[in-house]
């Protein structure tokens, strides 16, 4: 039993605790603000983990045997990783990065706050958390009835055939393909209204 908070859904599985910890969205970033001059995706993970969105077919991301990971910024922290935009880098102002982070912020001025035993915020219903609609280990288009963003992340070590496969691409807003089986799994991210 919880010290502070527990919340329970109709299957009687605990959903909030003490412990609870979940990432709410932090910030949108466009393409133009994004990309760099040498059309790589720039992710910051000083802000947070991030999902990308894109809303041209057009635009394909490639990913390389490895994500590189920008150098140590001035306080020594690793600023992120870098994806490469193989097609479609005209169309920079399609592409979305939506970053998330760990909720422990006390904005708001009406809403529910709930803290754990040390004090931390585990719970604000004045932010937008993130919300999970699929985690995906094989290529293919998936499809939905909401606008999505990605988790497309990690270090790829396939040895791509010759057709050069290796691609992630949005039909549109509601969809994403992959054209070969991811070795991280993709994490599918609601973002309506954000």
């Amino acid at each position: 039993m919880s010290n502070y908070i527990e919340i329970r859904n109709r299957s009687n599985i605990v959903t909030i605790n003490d412990e609870y910890k979940s990432l709410s969205f932090v910030e949108k970033q466009n393409g133009n603000q994004a990309v760099n001059k040498m059309n790589f995706i720039e992710i910051d993970s000083r802000i947070g983990v991030a999902a990308i969105a894109v809303s041209s077919p057009d635009v394909l991301i490639e990913r390389r045997d490895q994500c590189w990971v920008r150098p140590e910024n001035g306080d020594g922290n690793l600023v992120g990783q870098i994806l490469h935009i193989k097609k479609g880098t005209e169309k920079k102002s399609c592409i979305n990065i939506y970053y998330f982070n760990y909720a422990n912020k006390t904005d708001g001025k009406i809403g529910v706050i709930a803290y754990n035993g040390r004090g931390e915020v585990i719970y604000n219903s004045n932010l937008k958390y993130l919300k999970i609609l699929q985690m995906v280990t094989k290529a293919g288009t998936y499809n939905y009835n909401k606008k999505i963003a990605v988790f497309y992340h990690g270090n790829w070590e396939y040895k791509w055939d010759a057709a050069g496969k290796g691609y992630l691409q949005f039909p549109n807003e509601y969809s994403f393909t992959l054209d070969l089986d991811p070795n991280v799994p993709v994490i599918v991210a609601d973002i309506e209204g954000l």
